[in-house]
């Protein structure tokens, strides 16, 4: 686990020898975080359990349990305790700044939205991250923050992602200039990367309406850092407009349709059989013998009134 880190998990305790009962004796009652996994995490400030562990009492009970070969967790585990923990206090630090933002209208507030929902969501994929060093996490905060003052550019979405795996450490030094940083700048950024994508989009698809779009049911905001808006548009927003289009068209009972038509008193008469047996011939006569009559082809409409 990072030296840096100010709170420790139930299963970093538990590497370090402590039980239950150790945990109900000597140490205060834990936080909760709830997980993305579901459940809760427990945890506690670093610096009670180091307090504790200084106890003569605590150490004597502790190496009582050692020697009846209580085994303890082994240090993959601790990290991926450390890293859940961290990346839930990203996760509310971020969310916590887009909350916060002066709200906005329009296509670039609700783009943004999903920009900010795509980052949360990737959060849990990263618990691997918190292997990466200080310097590492910094850089890819630094390079998000360049953003700010960048022209558009086809590669802020490798940025975004990059900026996700330096959760672990945000999440451990929330105190540090690059959190302030981004309580200032995080939200602004978001809402320049989407105006940046809607003036690409609508220069690639004019006939389309963003604000549908992006109020559409189910938006896959994970694809937006994968294949970007117009992917979206295509393989997701108009296959949905057209079944949608049909659902409104197609009508639940066709047979109470046109109740005038079905009131008139109406003769149908059917011509079958095979390929050059004179069946358009004989239906083109008996139309013109009719005072009034439309016949029917496959393909195509022809009519004639006496």
């Amino acid at each position: 686990m990072s030296q840096q880190s100010k709170y420790w998990t139930a299963r970093t305790l538990k590497s370090r020898g402590w039980t239950e009962a150790l945990q109900k004796e000597f140490l205060p009652r834990p936080q909760y975080r709830h997980s993305a996994r579901g459940g809760s995490i427990r945890f506690w400030k670093k610096s009670d359990v180091l307090a504790a562990e200084q106890s003569p009492r605590f150490q004597a009970l502790a190496a009582e349990i050692a020697n009846s070969s209580e085994t303890h967790s082994p240090a993959p585990q601790e990290e991926n305790g450390a890293g859940q923990l961290a990346l839930h206090m990203a996760g509310d630090f971020l969310d916590t700044i887009w909350t916060d933002a002066p709200k906005q209208e329009g296509p670039a507030a609700l783009l943004g939205e999903k920009y900010h929902r795509a980052i949360l969501q990737l959060l849990p994929g990263t618990e691997w991250a918190v292997r990466l060093g200080p310097g590492k996490s910094m850089g890819r905060i630094d390079n998000f923050l360049s953003l700010a003052a960048q022209k558009p550019c086809d590669f802020y979405a490798r940025l975004i992602k990059n900026f996700v795996t330096a959760m672990p450490w945000l999440g451990e030094n929330l105190d540090s200039s690059h959190a302030e940083k981004l309580k200032r700048l995080y939200a602004p950024i978001l809402l320049s990367v989407a105006e940046r994508e809607l003036t690409a989009f609508a220069d690639a698809q004019p006939e389309a309406k963003a604000d549908e779009l992006l109020r559409m049911n189910n938006f896959p905001c994970q694809e937006l850092l994968n294949r970007g808006l117009g992917y979206i548009y295509s393989v997701y927003y108009v296959p949905q407009a057209i079944r949608t289009s049909l659902d409104t068209l197609a009508a639940l009972n066709p047979k109470d349709e046109y109740p005038e038509a079905r009131a008139m008193k109406r003769h149908f008469v059917l011509h079958i059989g095979g390929t050059n047996t004179g069946k358009t011939y004989a239906g083109f006569q008996q139309l013109i013998r009719a005072e009034t009559g439309i016949y029917l082809a496959p393909l195509r409409l022809l009519a004639l009134e006496a």
